[in-house]
């Protein structure tokens, strides 16, 4: 069954109900402020994205990642503690870690997890990317995240 689409029984017969619409993630509730932020979507049980951890580390070693210039943030598409438990024990620790906008998985440029965005300082974003994350795509997320 597709997410938004319900269905009803009625009188013996199966009929799809209308689909609720779904609102778009509003991308400031992930308070980006004016930090540099690199947002990673996960969910739990997506291999390439726990594949791609050693990357997610790189990434929190970049110059500025101390909360002065840069940050990062991840979005559980999951929920918050199946999530919690991955990162947490492939030592994988986040500036902040939320939940998103599942089932509608409607967070603007997320198509599939893992997927990288990069916002600059002002909130525009800089770059979307959607793993198994290549080397070519490793360095495109740096030099995003480290523009000026």
């Amino acid at each position: 069954m597709k997410a938004g689409v319900g269905w009803l029984l009625l009188t013996g017969m199966l009929t799809q109900a209308p689909a609720a619409p779904v609102k778009p993630y509003d991308i400031r509730a992930l308070k980006l402020g004016t930090l540099s932020t690199i947002v990673i979507a996960l969910e739990s049980d997506c291999k390439p994205c726990f594949d791609s951890i050693e990357f997610y580390k790189r990434l929190m070693n970049l110059p500025g990642m101390d909360g002065s210039k840069r940050r990062v943030v991840v979005v559980a598409m999951d929920g918050v503690w199946p999530v919690k438990k991955r990162t947490d024990a492939l030592s994988f620790k986040p500036h902040r870690l939320t939940s998103g906008p599942y089932p509608g998985r409607d967070l603007p440029g997320v198509k599939a997890a893992p997927t990288i965005l990069v916002f600059d300082r002002a909130g525009k974003q800089r770059g979307v990317w959607t793993g198994p994350f290549t080397p070519v795509q490793q360095k495109a997320v740096i030099a995003a995240a480290t523009a000026r």
